[in-house]
């Protein structure tokens, strides 16, 4: 039998092999050589790269540090030189790996070594890879802003919309009446369209707020692509070639098909505008199963759960790492002014986080960009039951409440139905309107607003549901923030949002009624 091994041999050795254990860089750096001295791992290896092709400096070199953190290495050494012995000295930097992106990392140093007159000559630091946390603290940023300015889209929905519901339909009613007189006619077209303009931008904030209703259905991606296929063609000009690589086994999603036009419409613009000379629009649609143990550079993503990847790469002139971390704000936007109001990403972005999928994306200056998003999936599509043809009219005799708080709104509304043909009554509160409900009238169809003054729309709703002969419900609304989708099921209840055209709320309750 040999020697025991000696005990502080014995300690030696695991600490060396606890120190390659460690996930984190330990380093022992030199003031008056300029050198690293000890290491104990090698960090140009850990980013993927061959130490012997590298600047003897190692991660102070240009070919790893960042030019921005290069340029605050004298204040670091300042730092470090005037540093306590029980201080810990913190300081983040960027350095690039293998495959050329920038991998942020976390300093930890403190004083290790002094010559004889007291100066620090050698620190004893832990490098860090910090990387992951920087991007959920930039998506979290990103949260925070489109929070903040929810807030302050919802807070004028609710009136914006109203306003336009008041010019959409006066202008309606007025061109209906003036056919015979072409200038009036073509003044309250242009005032139609610039309320239909005012609504899309407000359904725009809404939307990038997360704060809009959306009414899914089941789509299959790849049919709803074909079907706009030619709308993308003629939106990207004859100078970008679209293509469509479709998996066939993507399956379909759950999602509203509105919205899921604008995500795409948007992404394609985008690609479009940065692509002034042309190029070629990719888009692609597959599937990723997220593992049981997550998916970090996904981190919104749930584990186990399978989602549909939409992709749209584009050939255009790409962005830098400045630009990337704006792209999703609102109101950014690197287009000249007068050209786009900054929300077509945040939109896209509001929409894919309400539906509890996420979006990422790369790109370089000159190598084009690459959007993907990713959406729950539903495997298998269940066949579309038939559907009839409203019998428009059929009811227009009937008997209709209308709840409006706002009287420009309830006045236009009223004008509509009336001239529709349906008897109209009319109550500006929720008291008075549960009043008139408890008074016994006649009354087929309820059009109440949800945020009216003394109680909610949603209480008018359940107490003409408690009519021996219930009615038929629309809820309307500028701001769908506080409606509960539960709520209108239990009262077999409707929702429209505002702003709406006359044609828009008939055919609604042609429906509801027919």
């Amino acid at each position: 039998m040999g020697e025991p091994p000696d005990p502080a041999e014995r300690a030696a050795t695991s600490i060396e092999s606890l120190k390659g254990a460690l996930p984190c860089i330990i380093y022992i750096y030199d003031l008056r050589s300029g050198e690293t001295t000890y290491i104990n791992r090698d960090l140009e290896r850990e980013l993927g790269h061959d130490p012997a092709t590298l600047d003897p400096r190692g991660w102070m070199s240009e070919g790893l540090l960042h030019e921005e953190d290069r340029a605050r290495l004298p204040e670091l050494r300042a730092r470090w030189e005037s540093a306590a012995d029980d201080e810990v000295i913190e300081t983040e930097f960027r350095l690039r790996d293998a495959r050329g992106s920038w991998r942020w990392i976390l300093g930890r140093d403190t004083v290790r070594e002094r010559d004889a007159e007291g100066r620090v000559v050698s620190i004893l630091g832990t490098a860090l890879d910090i990387t992951e946390r920087k991007t959920l603290e930039a998506r979290l940023q990103v949260s925070q802003k489109l929070e903040a300015l929810g807030r302050l889209a919802g807070g004028i929905a609710h009136d914006f919309n109203n306003i336009l519901t008041v010019v959409l339909g006066n202008a309606q009613l007025a061109r209906a009446a003036l056919d015979d007189r072409e200038w009036v006619a073509d003044c309250l077209d242009q005032i139609r369209n610039a309320a239909e303009q005012a609504s899309t931008l407000t359904r725009s904030l809404l939307a990038f707020a997360r704060q809009q209703v959306l009414r899914p259905e089941v789509i299959e991606v790849n049919v709803l692509l074909g079907q706009i296929q030619r709308l993308l063609r003629r939106l990207l000009g004859e100078d970008i070639e679209l293509r469509l690589e479709l998996d066939e086994g993507a399956g379909a999603l759950g999602i509203d098909r509105s919205q899921l036009t604008q995500i795409v419409l948007n992404l394609a613009v985008n690609a479009r505008d940065a692509m002034p000379e042309g190029g070629r629009l990719t888009i692609r649609t597959g599937v990723v199963a997220i593992p049981e143990a997550g998916e970090p550079e996904l981190p919104e993503l749930a584990p186990t759960r399978s989602y549909l990847v939409l992709s749209v790469d584009d050939t255009g002139v790409g962005m830098d790492a400045e630009t990337l971390a704006q792209i999703f704000e609102p109101f950014f936007s690197t287009k000249p002014e007068q050209r786009g109001s900054g929300l077509g990403l945040a939109t896209v972005y509001g929409i894919v986080r309400q539906c509890e999928g996420t979006i990422s994306v790369r790109s370089e200056p000159g190598k084009g960009t690459s959007f993907s998003v990713y959406l729950p999936r539903i495997a298998e599509a269940p066949e579309a039951p038939a559907a009839s043809a409203p019998h428009k009219g059929a009811r227009r005799e009937a008997a209709v409440l209308l709840v409006e708080d706002a009287a420009p709104v309830a006045a236009v509304i009223r004008e509509v139905l009336e001239r529709a043909g349906y008897r109209v009554s009319l109550a500006r509160d929720g008291h008075q309107a549960l009043e008139w409900i408890e008074a016994g009238h006649p009354l087929d169809l309820l059009v109440v607003d949800l945020i009216l003054p003394g109680c909610s729309g949603i209480d008018v709703a359940r107490a003409a549901a408690r009519r021996e002969r219930p009615p038929r419900v629309l809820v309307i609304s500028g701001h769908a923030r506080d409606i509960n989708d539960d709520d209108l099921r239990g009262l077999g209840a409707e929702f429209m949002a505002k702003p709406f055209t006359p044609e828009a709320i008939l055919e609604r309750i042609d429906l509801l009624l027919g």
